[in-house]
């Protein structure tokens, strides 16, 4: 997900849906409850969440030096085989030589004189990074070629996604034999990060696609890859009502966040947001 500070806000009466997806883009050339399709690939309005750090500014810190581990020599040979064809991937392999020596991206986004500037949000952080990326708390999806086509494509499943999620999670002995169903963030950094108010059901985790709840949402899986997602992680995700996700970042500054809105209480009254560092958007039901 995305270096900059993170933070959403449900209000009214109802719980948030969506479609939230992690896009891996290739660096080196991605009453009713909110309900979203998450692409790992952060967007509201059309738009897409980055948030990366350019390489004249960075401010790292790192553990004393110390020799390259013989398993991360071993990953970067099996690298170069496999991609020094596609092209130069010298800021890969740095990247995975800063993540073996332990470097941490931390800078600060936006400007400290700015009025509206806010120090508990205007954050860069990233344990896995590469250099020289642009950073921006959202991209515009329409305006961005590589991301157009396949976001154009995915809100025209938005019907379909949504109608088989709102049927599927209506019938409970359907959910009941689901896998991890509205789980809270596993582990303790992600747990103290979100809060206990950010509750997913995972279709894909780290590229693979979860056996048991593809079978729930077939249509929803066909989309995304009809669609040509690029996807990492594609979950769906709920927020009750009158609840909040606190600061956060997910600490890789390499790939992209998206939601799709499936269900959103008072559709287009700004009462379900996303801010990303020192921007706030609403979720509007269809756009991603």
């Amino acid at each position: 997900h995305h270096p900059t500070r993170t933070f959403f806000r449900m209000k009214r009466h109802a719980v948030t849906l969506l479609l939230y997806l992690i896009l891996g883009i290739h660096a080196w050339s991605p009453s009713t409850s909110p309900i979203f399709v998450n692409q790992r690939q952060s967007s509201t309005r059309q738009a897409t969440s980055s948030a990366t750090a350019s390489s004249d500014e960075e401010m790292r810190s790192a553990p004393p030096s110390r020799p390259q581990s013989a398993f991360s020599r071993l990953v970067e040979d099996k690298m170069s085989q496999r991609f020094a064809s596609e092209g130069d991937i010298s800021r890969v392999i740095g990247s995975w030589r800063a993540l073996d020596r332990e470097e941490i991206l931390a800078k600060p986004y936006g400007d400290p004189l700015d009025p509206n500037f806010d120090a508990s949000y205007a954050k860069q952080e990233a344990r896995s990074f590469i250099e020289g990326l642009t950073a921006t708390p959202f991209w515009d999806a329409k305006s961005t070629p590589r991301l157009s086509d396949y976001a154009s494509r995915l809100e025209s499943h938005f019907p379909l996604i949504r109608d088989e999620f709102l049927s599927v999670s209506a019938d409970s002995s359907a959910m009941a034999g689901g896998n991890n169903v509205w789980a809270a963030a596993a582990d303790s950094d992600s747990a103290a990060s979100y809060g206990p108010d950010w509750k997913t059901l995972a279709l894909m985790d780290r590229t693979t696609w979860d056996p048991v709840n593809t079978k729930l949402f077939p249509r929803t899986c066909a989309a995304l890859i009809d669609a040509g997602v690029p996807c990492v992680e594609a979950f769906f995700a709920r927020m009750d009502p009158n609840t909040r996700i606190n600061p956060h970042t997910d600490s890789c500054n390499f790939i992209l966040t998206s939601h799709l809105a499936l269900k959103i209480p008072e559709n287009g009254n700004n009462k379900c947001r996303l801010r990303v560092g020192p921007e706030t958007r609403q979720w509007l039901e269809g756009e991603g």
